[in-house]
């Protein structure tokens, strides 16, 4: 959605408010980096075709006509608000933010408020804004004017799905109006996201290491979800880092151990012989005593 959208790096002011009464809403988590179906790239509208300098819109809901129906869907867990904590989705950056603190049972707490704005794009006073000078392709409002549909026609859509019954079958046909533009200005709505400290742990480690290098946050990179362990590895041999001492007490135990397996083993054939013995009785020892008779 912003291939057309002329890339710069935004500047940001941070402004610190201190609320009293302040308190943490419950708001959808969005900890991992959100990326938009194909169908949601690139979708801007133009309402005002006529306007020497085009302006395309990615807003809720949009200038003029019904808005667009895919607007919603396109948005991280089709939501329009809030998600905290939350992160930037993919091909976002961060365009504006906010410190709110509070106090809570006699410490200092404090909550980064961020607006999200589509990479290439600043915010200004509501919305994301930027410059396009690559073509970019826009809905333009249109009136569907078709009859024998299921629905009520509206006056002036961008996009209009059209509900046809052929018998017990249903089918649906997709119209639009779009037209493509070489120049002009977008302007797109935020997404809103906000965070604690505390949160970036749960956040893709480069983005949390980012934003905390970008706000000055205290964080250090844990073990990834799923992923290892970070745990010391051992260099050299085993036999490498013990001492003299040990060494010869390993020596003289293995000998000791050898010589018992040894004692073990002639015991156990010593009996096994004997068993042998008693078990063929006196015939034997007669039949060895007549070979070496003769």
């Amino acid at each position: 959605m912003t291939s057309a959208i002329v890339q710069s790096e935004p500047t940001i002011s941070v402004f610190t408010t201190f609320d009293p009464s302040y308190t943490l809403s419950k708001l959808p988590r969005l900890v991992t980096r959100y990326t938009a179906p194909a169908e949601c790239r690139e979708r801007w509208v133009l309402p005002n075709p006529a306007e020497q300098t085009p302006i395309v819109f990615s807003t809720n809901p949009p200038p003029r006509a019904n808005g667009d129906i895919l607007y919603t869907s396109c948005m991280p867990q089709s939501h329009v608000g809030w998600f905290s904590p939350g992160v930037c989705p993919d091909a976002y950056t961060i365009a504006s933010a906010s410190v709110v603190q509070w106090s809570a049972s006699g410490r200092l707490e404090q909550e980064w408020d961020a607006l999200c704005c589509q990479s290439g794009m600043t915010f200004k006073e509501y919305a994301c804004v930027s410059t396009f000078s690559t073509p970019l392709r826009a809905f333009v409002p249109f009136t569907p004017g078709i009859s024998g549909t299921t629905t009520d026609v509206p006056s002036a859509v961008y996009q209009y799905l059209s509900y046809w019954n052929v018998g017990s079958l249903e089918s649906t046909t997709t119209l639009t109006n779009i037209t493509v533009l070489n120049t002009g200005v977008a302007q797109a709505d935020p997404i809103y996201v906000a965070w604690r400290a505390k949160d970036l742990s749960l956040f893709p480690v480069s983005y949390a290491t980012s934003v905390a290098q970008q706000f000055g946050i205290a964080f250090t990179p844990g073990p990834t979800p799923g992923g290892s362990l970070n745990l010391p590895q051992e260099t050299g041999s085993l036999a490498a880092g013990l001492s003299t001492g040990a060494k010869a007490g390993i020596g003289v135990g293995a000998v000791l151990g050898f010589a018992i397996l040894v004692g073990v083993a002639f015991l156990c054939l010593y009996i096994r012989l004997r068993r042998r013995r008693r078990a063929g009785g006196d015939d034997g020892l007669d039949k060895t005593s007549e070979r070496d008779r003769s």
